[in-house]
């Protein structure tokens, strides 16, 4: 889908592809690539920004679960929070440190 949007954009393909250095999200990445050459560079930085804020939100819920873990899972872990693994783990109160960490 990424490709769709980079090939439709007005971007320069190589920026466009670069993007994926500087945003992580991918629904930041798509949005951007997007809105390029249709809006200012500080309407795109507010975009990719105001879409990656769930992340921010998803890290103060997981906090109490990452609360004992080794530094190593406090670490890693977070970096691959999506989507997904958030809506999986955040009901998962019953499970004990160890559980948790595999699971995740």
């Amino acid at each position: 889908m990424l490709g769709v949007a980079i090939n439709d954009s007005v971007m320069p393909t190589p920026v466009a592809w670069s993007t994926s250095v500087l945003i992580f999200a991918g629904a930041a990445q798509l949005a951007t690539v997007s809105l390029a050459g249709t809006t200012t560079w500080l309407a795109l930085v507010a975009t990719a920004t105001v879409i990656n804020l769930r992340h921010v939100m998803y890290s103060a819920a997981m906090a109490p679960h990452f609360r004992g873990q080794p530094r190593w899972f406090r670490f890693f872990g977070p970096f691959v929070l999506i989507d997904q693994v958030f809506a999986l783990m955040i009901g998962r109160t019953d499970l004990d440190r160890d559980a948790f960490r595999r699971l995740y």
